[in-house]
């Protein structure tokens, strides 16, 4: 799943770059890179072969340092973000961001990391870069996105808010469906799935368990035990390796349980 959203991440980052001339010649032949790559390894080795021009931006930094992130090789993508930093002003802003997600997803994936550590030290730079950057729809949805990992859904849901407020985005809308059916507040992450549906980007979460569950709950939690079957089918037919995961049961029972009270509502009615 994880995966995934980095996916989602990248080609995020991949439409906010400031734009120049040479800045925009640079994002236009990354766009074509990631278009054309089947792997991060293939990704890496085409974007390091680039004109020289695009390696002297700090912008060439910033996407290397997240090819990095995909590879999980994250002391290389922190000296890459460092070289960015000290090196180039272009894209300060979203190395800075690549800094603390970098702690954010050290704490998630590397074994016996200490994960309460990375992720104060995550939410530090992230407090920090938006004193620097307030209007940083970017950072402000990343920061959303560790809130929602640390389960702190009520900052969540506000951070993914302001963030969608200044920007529609992607990620922003992704958090705030997850993190508002976590706090009850259904309409809302019914609001932020309809909202990726209208910018015809459903495709992408499609396999996305947590999220597909929340609105599959979401649905159930309105009244539509109906369309949350349909959402939990869905989400079955994109992931199979979730067939079997708990959350899955545990959401399933639940819209069971709602389908089979409105039969029964609905037959004593019909015998009124």
């Amino acid at each position: 799943m994880f995966y995934k959203l980095l996916l989602i991440i990248l080609v995020f980052f991949s439409m906010q770059v400031e734009s120049s001339s040479k800045l925009n010649e640079c994002e236009a032949r990354w766009n074509e890179i990631s278009a054309k790559s089947e792997s991060p390894a293939n990704t890496k080795s085409n974007w390091m072969n680039i004109e020289q021009e695009c390696k002297d931006t700090g912008l060439y930094y910033h996407y290397l340092s997240l090819i990095n992130v995909l590879e999980k090789k994250y002391d290389t993508a922190h000296e890459n973000i460092q070289k960015g930093l000290n090196n180039y002003t272009d894209s300060n802003e979203y190395l800075l961001i690549d800094e603390a997600d970098l702690l954010m997803h050290k704490a998630i994936f590397v074994k016996n990391a200490n994960k309460q550590e990375l992720y104060e030290k995550s939410d530090k730079l992230f407090k920090k870069l938006l004193a620097k950057y307030p209007n940083s729809f970017v950072g402000m949805s990343q920061y959303a996105s560790l809130k929602l990992v640390r389960n702190q859904n009520a900052m969540a849901v506000e951070l993914a808010e302001k963030s969608i407020e200044i920007m529609p985005n992607l990620v922003g809308l992704r958090t705030l469906a997850i993190a508002a059916q976590r706090i009850g507040e259904s309409e809302k992450t019914l609001e932020a799935a309809k909202k990726i549906v209208a910018a015809n980007r459903l495709e992408q979460f499609l396999g996305d368990a947590e999220f597909m569950l929340s609105v599959a709950l979401a649905y159930n939690r309105t009244g539509a035990p109906d369309t949350a079957f349909g959402t939990l089918k869905t989400l079955l037919s994109n992931n199979e390796d979730v067939k079997h995961d708990p959350a899955v049961k545990e959401v399933f029972e639940e819209i069971k349980k709602t389908y089979l009270q409105q039969k029964s509502n609905t037959h004593i009615d019909s015998h009124n």
